[in-house]
């Protein structure tokens, strides 16, 4: 059975509407706006169900500024995008505020090399995008 993105993908290709390159693009834009909608349900259910929801939003928020920046970590699937996604939401609301404080000096320092790393990582693309740009990809 196809996916309604095939579907559509296809469509636009009888009706050459776009190239086979720009298709690509398109199809892959989709499908990873597609798999982050699905995953981003699936956690906010779940921390929904631990009564975590307000925690796990602003978590949620400030990553993703970090993330549209940086391009994220990869997986090979999508399962295991969402497994390592809701284990660090976890680690993160769960367990680390009853681990330690941070006071405001510490934050400031975690933010200064956090934005370090970031800089020097970053962009990370997918290994599964189509799109190949010299100028993002660093090569």
């Amino acid at each position: 059975m196809h996916s309604l993105i095939d579907i559509f993908a296809y469509k636009v290709y009888k009706e050459r509407l776009l190239s086979h390159r720009d298709l690509r693009k398109m199809k892959y834009a989709m499908t990873v706006v597609w798999n982050e909608v699905i995953k981003l349900a699936a956690l906010l259910a779940l921390f929904f169900m631990l009564n975590k929801t307000y925690e796990f939003l602003f978590c949620f928020s400030i990553l993703l500024s970090i993330r549209t920046f940086s391009g994220g970590l990869h997986f090979e699937n999508n399962f295991a995008c969402f497994a390592a996604s809701a284990v660090f939401f976890c680690i993160v609301i769960l367990y680390l505020p009853f681990l330690f404080t941070v006071t405001i000096g510490i934050s400031i320092i975690l933010m200064i090399i956090s934005t370090g790393i970031i800089s020097i990582y970053s962009p990370t693309p997918s290994p599964n995008r189509p799109i190949i740009n010299k100028k993002k990809d660093g090569t």
